[in-house]
């Protein structure tokens, strides 16, 4: 029973991010600022967090239920300081808000491959 649990919080974690994941070069152009040509980069420093995450997923195997709340907590603040820091609207004026963004970015693959269950 605990497996099935773990891997349904499993899908419904990937589902979130793979959507997040869709819209990254909007949000990253339309919201953040950048400019298109940079979006490649972006796409390269969240294909970094993606393997940092599934580097991280092993330690699954070895405690899964505090790794699975660990991982769950950490990508449900990434989402969040995502959220507001994103765009410029939350950030003083003359602060660029690329930083916080690009910063954020490889958090979501990186808490979202360790809830993966192998």
């Amino acid at each position: 029973m605990t497996f099935l649990i773990v891997a349904a919080l499993g899908v419904l974690a990937f589902g979130g991010v793979f959507a997040a994941i869709t819209y990254i070069a909007p949000m990253m152009t339309g919201v953040s600022g950048f400019a298109e040509s940079s979006v490649t980069w972006l796409l390269v420093v969240l294909g970094l967090g993606m393997v940092a995450g599934n580097l991280g997923g092993r330690y699954a195997d070895r405690r899964l239920m505090p790794m699975l709340y660990t991982a769950l907590g950490g990508l449900a603040l990434v989402l969040l300081l995502f959220t507001f820091l994103a765009s410029g609207k939350s950030r003083p004026p003359g602060v660029r808000s690329q930083i916080p963004a690009a910063t954020l970015l490889p958090g979501l693959p990186v808490t979202a491959m360790r809830t993966t269950v192998g």
